[in-house]
C-alpha cells in the first residue's frame, strides 16, 4: 500500500491594509445615526453657513437639527396640514415653507413663531425658496402658478401662469437675483426673469418634472422626471 502524503498548504503572509488618503477619509466617518420623523419627509435643506444645521420638512412640522445632534434644536409646528419645502435663506437666519393649505410661512431660525404669512395661493404650495438677493421669496403651487413675494411686506409682486399642471420643482439662480427656474407635471422646465415679468425660456423634458437644479455657474440646468409607463396599443380584431 502506498504511503499517504498530506497536502501541504502554503501559508501566505497577510499584508496590512494599504493606507491612502481615500481610506483615511472614509474611516473618518462615524457610524450611521438614524432620526425618525413622524411622517413622510418632503425636503431636507442645509444651512449655507457653519455649523450647517439642516431643516427636515415632514408631516405638519419643520425641525432644525445640528450636525452632531439627534434631537431638534428648533421645531416649527404651526401648520394645520402637511408642510412642504422648508428652505434656508443665504444667511441661514430665515426659513421659508409652503403647506397643503396654500399658505407660505416665514420663520426666524432662532425663534418659534411665524414672522410672516403669505396669502394668495388657493391650493397646496409644494416648493418655496429665496431669490439670491434674500429680499424676495418665490413659490410654486398646485394652482398652476408661481409667484414672487416681498419678504418684508408679504405682498405678492409677480404672478406667472404659464404652466398647465402642478409645479413641483423650483430653483433660484445663484448669481442673478432676477432669475429662477420651475419644473412642472406639464413636462416643461421654464426660466423666468422678474425684470421682464415673463418666462424667457421653456424646455420640454418629455415627462412630469419632479426636480430642477441650477449649476453654480448658471450655465447649466439639470432636471429629473417621473418616467411614465409605456401604454400598450389596443388589440385589433
Amino acid at each position: 500500500m502506498a504511503s499517504f502524503k498530506p497536502t501541504k498548504i502554503p501559508v501566505v503572509q497577510q499584508l496590512g491594509e494599504k493606507v491612502t488618503e481615500d481610506t483615511r477619509y472614509w474611516k473618518s466617518f462615524k457610524t450611521t445615526v438614524q432620526v425618525k420623523e413622524f411622517g413622510a419627509i418632503t425636503k431636507i435643506d442645509f444651512s449655507p453657513l457653519p455649523p450647517h444645521n439642516y431643516a427636515v420638512t415632514a408631516s405638519t412640522r419643520v425641525q432644525v437639527y445640528g450636525p452632531h445632534s439627534q434631537e431638534p434644536q428648533r421645531s416649527f409646528t404651526r401648520f394645520k396640514s402637511t408642510a412642504y419645502g422648508g428652505t434656508f435663506r443665504g444667511d441661514g437666519q430665515l426659513l421659508v415653507t409652503g403647506s397643503e393649505e396654500g399658505l407660505i410661512r416665514l420663520f426666524d431660525v432662532n425663534g418659534r413663531v411665524s414672522l410672516r404669512q403669505y396669502n394668495g395661493h388657493n391650493k397646496a404650495v409644494r416648493v418655496t425658496s429665496f431669490l439670491s438677493d434674500g429680499f424676495h421669496i418665490v413659490s410654486g403651487s398646485d394652482d398652476l402658478t408661481c409667484r414672487v413675494w416681498d419678504v418684508s411686506t408679504a405682498q405678492e409682486l409677480f404672478r406667472f401662469s404659464d404652466h398647465t399642471d402642478y409645479i413641483r420643482a423650483l430653483a433660484p439662480s445663484t448669481r442673478n437675483p432676477d432669475l429662477f427656474i420651475t419644473g412642472s407635471y406639464d413636462h416643461t422646465v421654464r426660466v423666468y426673469d422678474v425684470r421682464q415679468e415673463k418666462c424667457v425660456m421653456s424646455m420640454d423634458h418629455g415627462q412630469p418634472v419632479e426636480s430642477v437644479l441650477v449649476y453654480p455657474s448658471d450655465g447649466l440646468i439639470v432636471s429629473t422626471a417621473v418616467a411614465l409607463p409605456a401604454v400598450a396599443p389596443p388589440d385589433c380584431y
